[in-house]
């Protein structure tokens, strides 16, 4: 099967090429080069109800405006025209974004200069964080280099105005001493300028449960024993970094740099964290690989946001994976090697531990891992501390917290 997408991918590199150059400079900006011609034909193959992720990774997605639906996740009541546009129109006009970002520049620059005053405080450790997160995605081309007020006043000039409003940079916890970069579009009041039309639905921590107890129903059909099974896990590099926007003057952030001294701004090649539409137009790009993934190599996964949740039979050795990392390769988006689970009778992904060892028995296991709890237990403290949630991580939380009821009592 694999060797005929490989043939199929060759007959269409000419198209490709000519996909590839038609992209804006901001899209070609993005490091990545999607197979769009091999993406369009799959897409054309299953009669995949997004009909608009062809555009986007030609011309780049919306994060701001009217997002159409997708055709894939649940519809949500969608605001009236009038309000909706009267608010876009007023936030996004050049003199309103260059009073914004005057006004966040120098919230940002006060707060810098109260930090550097206690180099031991909580505070300026978390800029520094955000120093070296910010150097990294620098170094691997997911933003620009830093640029000041005076670029930035440059670059994006508008008649009264600048084109651009600005995103302040901020951070949530991430593993034991890392640091998570987030915009805080709830402060831009960037999010009140995108419609949302739908928003994506999330896998169940008992996914492994639900299959388990189709298959052992199908094997009773068919007068068999069940074959015993595992659950792997593979991650998407990069995520939302990686999905180009045809707004590229909405990704702009700013935060306080201890390096620098002052006030830096950056922009970021793809999709922000903390942008409502990231979550939507980024969740595209797995879902339609689980559609091929289930119809062409009949590999029963689904995605959790960026994290792809495998189940397969211990016989099959590890066909799931290959045929995961073979079609990733042929389209162009990439997996994080380094965060690849083979699949496993007994596994941990999810913050969840999952028993399938005796699941061609009818038993299945879940567990939460102490260290997620531990991990959600901080998010919210953290959050109680700063008086402060914003809506990317508090999904996140919502989401986890989910995840381990469901295995503390799976259905």
């Amino acid at each position: 099967r694999t060797a005929l997408l490989q043939s199929v991918a060759v007959r269409l590199h000419p198209l490709n090429k000519r996909l590839l150059a038609l992209r804006p400079v901001a899209v070609r900006a993005v490091p990545i080069k999607y197979n769009i011609a091999l993406i369009a034909a799959l897409s054309e193959a299953m009669d995949w109800p997004d009909k608009g992720l062809v555009h986007g990774l030609v011309y780049g997605f919306l994060t701001t405006g009217d997002i159409a639906d997708s055709g894939l996740f649940r519809p949500v009541p969608v605001e009236d025209d009038g309000e909706f546009w009267e608010r876009h129109d007023r936030l996004l006009d050049p003199p309103e974004c260059l009073r914004w970002e005057e006004e966040l520049k120098a919230s940002l620059e006060a707060k810098g200069e109260r930090a550097r005053a206690h180099p031991s405080s909580p505070q300026w450790l978390v800029l520094q964080k955000l120093d070296k997160a910010t150097a990294a995605e620098v170094e691997d081309q997911l933003c620009s280099p830093a640029f000041t007020w005076d670029d930035m006043c440059a670059v994006y000039a508008e008649p009264g105005g600048l084109s651009a409003r600005l995103l302040p940079r901020t951070g949530v916890p991430k593993g034991v001493d890392g640091i998570r970069p987030i915009e805080d579009a709830l402060r831009s009041l960037t999010n009140q300028c995108a419609r949302m039309r739908e928003t994506a639905s999330l896998i169940r921590a008992d996914m492994a449960a639900q299959l388990t107890a189709e298959m052992m129903r199908l094997c009773r059909e068919a007068g068999r024993l069940c074959p015993k099974v595992g659950v792997g896990f593979a991650d998407l590099l990069s995520a939302y970094r990686l999905v180009p926007t045809s707004q590229p003057q909405n990704s702009v952030f700013a935060y306080f740099s201890p390096a620098a001294g002052q006030v830096v701004f950056h922009e970021l090649r793809g999709h922000n964290f903390g942008l409502v539409a990231s979550v939507t137009n980024f969740a595209r790009i797995p879902h339609f690989h689980c559609a091929v993934l289930q119809q062409w190599y009949v590999v029963p996964v689904d995605h959790y946001v960026d994290d792809y949740y495998l189940f397969d039979l211990l016989l099959a050795r590890q066909s799931a994976h290959e045929a995961l990392s073979a079609l990733h390769g042929l389209t162009g988006s990439r997996l994080a090697p380094l965060k690849r689970k083979l699949v496993a009778p007994v596994t941990e992904g999810l913050g969840v531990r999952i028993d399938v060892s005796r699941a061609h028995e009818g038993w299945v296991v879940m567990s939460p891992l102490p260290r997620r709890l531990d991990k959600i237990l901080d998010a919210l403290w953290v959050a109680e501390e700063v008086d402060l949630l914003l809506p990317e991580p508090a999904e996140r939380l919502v989401s986890q917290l989910g995840f381990v009821f469901q295995s503390v009592a799976c259905r």
